[in-house]
């Protein structure tokens, strides 16, 4: 009699689960295949205001850039964070319509100490900055209590003629109301 043998695995690694943070922050970045996030950045605000009043995340930071979002985010637990994360890229995609929007999943890291967590703040506050992006409609908002809040008119204006980041260890107004200024 032969003996039957067992197929080989076709990938070297088991897959594991991804590691997110319930007690504190994680980075998240979304990538996506064309240059026009930036240009719906009223509708991604509204969005984001939605996926925190449905699945309780808390916001620290954001910044829309041309093809990718950076947040900061506190989740209540992992399936909060995948139900938001596909409600966040679904929306994305279909208010921008361009039929594949996001050229891969979600990348996402815990944020593991104090320190990590102001370096976090800090590259997604300056990332408008450092780009040549900046622009007060869509960079100025206020983060309160981990809500996503637009910023008062004045501070747009005031802000509009800013064209620096702000001094490596300050905040910018993307971080305002998180207790870290």
């Amino acid at each position: 009699m032969r003996q039957l043998s067992l197929p080989q695995k076709r990938h070297a690694f088991r897959k594991t689960a991804r590691a997110i943070s319930t007690r504190g922050s994680n980075h998240v970045t979304l990538r996506a295949n064309a240059f026009v996030l930036r240009r719906h950045h009223v509708a991604i605000r509204k969005i984001l205001a939605e996926m925190q009043r449905r699945y309780g995340m808390r916001l620290n930071a954001i910044a829309i850039m041309g093809n990718h979002l950076h947040l900061s985010v506190r989740v209540p637990g992992r399936k909060a964070f995948a139900d938001s994360m596909r409600l966040l890229t679904g929306r994305i995609a279909r208010t921008i319509g361009r039929g594949k929007l996001w050229s891969s999943r979600c990348w996402s890291r815990p944020v593991t100490s104090r320190r990590d967590f102001r370096a976090v703040l800090d590259y997604i506050s300056r990332n408008p900055f450092r780009e040549g992006i900046f622009n007060g409609e869509v960079d100025s908002f206020f983060i309160q209590g981990g809500l996503l809040q637009d910023a008062p008119a004045e501070e747009r204006a005031r802000d509009e003629d800013l064209r620096v980041g702000p001094e490596p260890g300050q905040m910018s107004l993307g971080l305002i109301g998180t207790g870290l200024a």
